[in-house]
C-alpha cells in the first residue's frame, strides 16, 4: 500500500482507532487489577493467616496499579511507561516470588490458618 500512490489516511485512522480502544482495555484492566491487589492487601492487613508486610506490599502495588490506571486516562504516555517499567520489571515480579514462597508445601502454617 505504501509503494504505490495509495493514500495512508484510512491506514492512519484505523491505526489511530486500534490504539485508542487498546489503551481503554489496558485503563480498565490495571484498575480492576489494582484494585483486587488492593483488596487481598486489606485482607492480609486485618488478618493473620498471611505476613502483614505481604499485605503493605500488595496493598502498595494495587495502589500503584490504580495510578498506572489513572495514568492511562489522562494520556501521560511517559508516565505510564515508567510506572509500566517500575511494576512489570520490579515490583511485580518480587511479589509474585513472594506469593510462591508463601505458598510453598515447606512453609509451616500458622495455628489460626489450621483451624479455619
Amino acid at each position: 500500500m505504501a509503494r504505490g500512490d495509495n493514500d495512508l489516511d484510512p491506514v492512519n485512522a484505523i491505526s489511530f482507532t486500534i490504539d485508542r480502544i487498546d489503551d481503554w482495555f489496558e485503563l480498565i484492566g490495571f484498575g480492576l487489577i489494582g484494585f483486587g491487589a488492593f483488596a487481598f492487601g486489606v485482607g492480609a492487613i486485618r488478618t493473620s493467616i498471611l505476613p502483614k508486610a505481604w499485605g503493605y506490599y500488595t496493598l502498595a502495588l494495587g495502589a500503584l496499579l490504580v495510578v498506572v490506571s489513572i495514568a492511562y486516562a489522562f494520556d501521560k504516555g511517559d508516565l505510564v511507561d515508567l510506572l509500566q517499567l517500575i511494576v512489570g520489571v520490579v515490583l511485580a515480579p518480587a511479589w509474585r516470588i513472594w506469593v510462591a514462597f508463601l505458598l510453598s508445601p515447606a512453609r509451616p502454617r500458622p495455628a489460626s490458618a489450621l483451624t479455619a
